[in-house]
């Protein structure tokens, strides 16, 4: 119920585009947050997150009625700026026919957006719905999260409204406020998260889902053999780096815009079907985009700390949840700390409700944290748990997960820890279902002896 003098209630709102989620301020602290694919069991939803607002509210003995403001985290009124530099690519023939299906695409996605703030005020009839630069709401979140007093902010991702790049500070003031401002941005269509999503679908893999197994594939390439390529195709400049046309056409925000050009295409392989086998040309071509997007990361974040003069960094955005980038970032030397809002986790206490096996979904979280590096801590209470993971994974109690947790710390990055891994993956054989465990099988082969041999053996032949 609303009184005078109660604090707002703030929910903040990631919706429409993907992985929908919400969270709540209320009383004047975070009372929750929820990402609503863990109650639909829809992955990667892009739909309103109503089951994890109603939770939210629930939970806070709120309704809709008492809420505040609503904090969503893009300010679609900026799409316009995308549709500015129309002129400009019209000029160039590499950028000529992509021009007005570009803008108009802007325009379109400038309607939606209107529409969809008008859905969330009529939901939330008493709130001032307030919307959030994306690249702000990123930045935000990075820097409060990290601890820091103060800091550089680098965020690099695909796209946030026109803006893929920015270079932020974040200073922590006392009683807990923090204050952000972007110094420096790079707008679309240079978009590091643009271009490495191109070449993942190019390769067969879901974009803006499956990078992370383009990154592992990189291991087993040759960047040799492509690097003089991604040079070209994503040169770096004084204050960040831009794509080429001639192999990243311009962003066409619809579907059936390929990403990549007829010249990229000549240059490397044909595209991967889905269930085309992986070869040495895919895992070159994997390696030297790895290596390119090391190297502009590198460049952004020395250009972050000539900005800011700041010798901690905190990184978010989509394009830094490459820790291979990351960890070239800490090789510099030229941070004391440095701060990756997706941190490399050891380790995931996995949570499997029944709705995840009513909806099919309940191996699929444990081939999320396998094949994301991170070990399954399993519910022991799980029916026939140990024919998912190694006993050593499972714990009933919380005080078994942090034991769990204290083992695998002390064997982090040895042989022992590499064989968990293994194990964990034979396991997961049984279940058969993801293009992604054949592709990790045919990486750890090459890792491990040079072959193609599989550390999953194939399920029996059914009797």
């Amino acid at each position: 119920m609303r009184t005078s003098t109660r604090q707002p209630a703030v929910l903040g709102l990631c919706s429409f585009t993907h992985d929908s989620a919400a969270a709540l301020i209320a009383g004047g602290r975070l009372t929750g947050m929820a990402e609503e694919e863990r109650l639909s069991g829809v992955k990667h939803t892009c739909e309103y997150p109503a089951a994890a607002v109603q939770w939210l509210l629930d939970d806070a003995g709120l309704t809709a009625a008492d809420v505040d403001i609503v904090a969503y985290n893009f300010a679609g009124h900026r799409y316009l700026a995308g549709i500015a530099g129309t002129p400009g690519h019209l000029l160039r023939p590499a950028t000529r026919s992509r021009a007005l299906p570009r803008a108009a695409s802007f325009a379109v996605i400038h309607h939606r957006f209107r529409q969809r703030m008008e859905t969330l005020q009529c939901l939330f009839p008493n709130a001032r719905v307030r919307c959030v630069p994306h690249h702000v709401a990123h930045g935000m979140y990075a820097f409060a999260a990290s601890g820091f007093s103060e800091a550089a902010v680098l965020i690099i991702d695909s796209l946030g409204e026109t803006c893929t790049t920015s270079i932020g500070s974040g200073m922590a003031r006392p009683g807990g406020d923090v204050r952000y401002r972007i110094r420096e941005s790079i707008s679309d269509p240079a978009s590091l998260g643009y271009a490495y999503g191109a070449v993942t679908a190019h390769l067969g893999w879901r974009r803006g889902d499956e990078e992370g197994t383009v990154m592992a594939l990189a291991a087993t390439g040759d960047p040799a053999r492509f690097r003089d390529l991604f040079a070209c195709g994503i040169r770096l400049t004084p204050a960040g780096f831009a794509l080429s046309p001639d192999l990243f056409p311009l962003r066409v925000l619809r579907h059936g815009w390929p990403r990549v050009t007829p010249a990229f295409i000549d240059a490397t392989c044909p595209p991967r079907g889905q269930d085309e086998e992986v070869t040495q040309v895919h895992a070159d071509v994997a390696a030297a985009l790895q290596e390119r997007t090391e190297q502009v990361m590198v460049h952004l974040a020395s250009r972050a700390q000539a900005v800011t003069g700041a010798r901690r960094l905190c990184l978010g955005g989509g394009v830094a949840m490459n820790c291979v980038g990351i960890g070239k970032i800490l090789e510099g030397g030229q941070w004391d700390e440095v701060q990756e809002l997706h941190e490399s986790a050891l380790a995931t206490v996995l949570l499997l409700p029944d709705r995840y096996a009513r909806a099919g979904q309940m191996t699929q979280r444990l081939f999320e944290a396998v094949l994301a590096g991170c070990m399954p801590i399993t519910p022991a209470t799980l029916p026939f748990a140990s024919a998912f993971t190694p006993p050593t994974l499972h714990a009933a109690t919380g005080e078994q997960a942090a034991d769990v947790i204290a083992d695998l710390l002390s064997i982090a990055g040895t042989t022992r820890h590499v064989a968990l891994i293994a194990e964990c993956i034979r396991m997961l054989g049984t279940f058969r279902l993801s293009r992604q465990l054949a592709t990790i099988n045919r990486i750890l082969g090459r890792l491990t002896d040079g072959s193609s041999a599989c550390l999953c053996p194939r399920p029996a032949a059914a009797r």
